[in-house]
């Protein structure tokens, strides 16, 4: 599913509810998997199709990352990736 770009669990976006139980609690943790994934340079192949009827949320994305893209590229340079930072501070 996360390689297809559906969501595998969607986020819980009101923080009254977020640590409310441990279900909460505990979809919440897994959702942060998305970035570990991402970190390890194994992005979903597709962005989430309910984007695509979305285009106005394309649209104002847009800028937004254009104005990211700079830094990315250049952290992308100067950092190690998640992988091989881990196999640095482990000795590996």
């Amino acid at each position: 599913m996360y390689k297809a770009g559906l969501a595998v669990n969607m986020p819980i976006t009101a923080k009254s509810t977020c640590y409310a139980n441990f279900d909460a609690e505990f979809r919440e943790f897994w959702s942060n998997y998305y970035c570990i994934f991402a970190g390890l340079d194994h992005p979903p192949d597709h962005s989430l199709p309910a984007l695509a009827a979305r285009q106005d949320v394309l649209d104002s994305a847009e800028p937004v990352f254009a104005q990211i893209k700079p830094t990315q590229k250049e952290l992308l340079t100067t950092l190690p990736s998640t992988y091989g930072y881990l196999k640095q501070l482990h000795g590996k």
